[in-house]
C-alpha cells in the first residue's frame, strides 16, 4: 500500500468515527492521515470540522483555509468557513462563502439551508425563501427547513404557502410543537378561529405542562 492509499484509508477510518461522534478518534485518524499525506485536502476539511465542535475556530479555520489551497472546489470547506464568519458576526462574509459553496455544488442542501438561515438573520426574507425552497426539494426529509420555510413565507405574508408548509411539518411529524403553534397562528390571521384553536388543543395535549 502506498502513502497515498493509506492516507485515504486512516481518512476512512476517521469518517466512520465521526459518522458515530468518536471526535477524539476521528481526530487522532485526520491527524495521522495527514501526517501521511499532507496534499489530502478532505483529511484538513474533517480536522477542521472536529476542531469547530470543540470551539477551536483558529485552528478550525486554518483547516479549512489548507483544504481550499489544496483543492478549491471543496465545497464544504467554503460551508464551513461561512459558519465560522457568521458566529462571529461577519454576515457579508458568510454570506460570500456559503454562494461559493452552492456554486460549486447546486445539490447540497446544507449550503442551502445555512444560507436560508443568513438572510433571516439579515432579514432578507425573499432570498430566504429561494434558498429554503431549494432545500425542501433538494431533501423533502428535511422537516425543518419546511418549519424555517413557513416561518419565512409567514413573514412575506404569503399565510397560504405558510400553512402548506407549517400542515406538512405537522402532517409528518404531528409532536413538532412548535410548528402546531405556528399553524394555528396562520389560521388565526386568517380568520378560521375553529381550525386555529384546534391546533392550539392539539399543542396543549403535546405538552400540558408548559405554562
Amino acid at each position: 500500500m502506498n502513502v497515498r492509499d493509506e492516507a485515504i484509508r486512516l481518512l476512512n477510518q476517521g469518517l466512520s468515527a465521526l459518522s458515530t461522534q468518536g471526535y477524539e478518534e476521528a481526530k487522532s485518524f485526520f491527524q495521522a492521515a495527514i501526517e501521511k499525506d499532507t496534499s489530502l485536502a478532505a483529511a484538513h476539511n474533517n480536522l477542521g470540522l472536529i476542531y469547530l465542535t470543540q470551539s477551536q475556530l483558529e485552528e478550525a479555520k486554518q483547516e479549512f483555509e489548507k483544504a481550499l489551497e489544496l483543492d478549491p472546489k471543496q465545497y464544504s470547506a467554503y460551508n464551513n468557513l461561512a459558519a465560522i464568519a457568521q458566529g462571529q458576526g461577519n454576515l457579508s462574509e458568510a454570506e460570500r462563502m456559503y454562494l461559493k459553496s452552492v456554486q460549486l455544488n447546486a445539490n447540497n442542501p446544507d449550503a442551502y439551508y445555512n444560507l436560508g438561515l443568513l438572510y433571516i438573520q439579515q432579514k432578507k426574507h425573499v432570498q430566504a425563501k429561494t434558498a429554503l425552497e431549494k432545500v425542501t426539494q433538494l431533501n423533502p426529509e428535511n422537516l425543518d427547513a419546511f418549519y424555517v420555510l413557513g416561518t419565512v413565507y409567514s413573514e412575506l405574508q404569503d399565510y397560504y404557502a405558510a400553512i402548506a408548509n407549517l400542515q406538512f411539518v405537522v402532517f409528518n411529524q404531528p409532536q413538532i410543537l412548535e410548528a402546531r403553534v405556528a399553524l394555528a397562528e396562520m389560521y388565526r390571521r386568517q380568520g378560521k378561529y375553529p381550525i386555529a384553536l384546534n391546533e392550539l388543543k392539539g399543542a396543549v395535549e403535546l405538552a400540558p405542562e408548559d405554562p
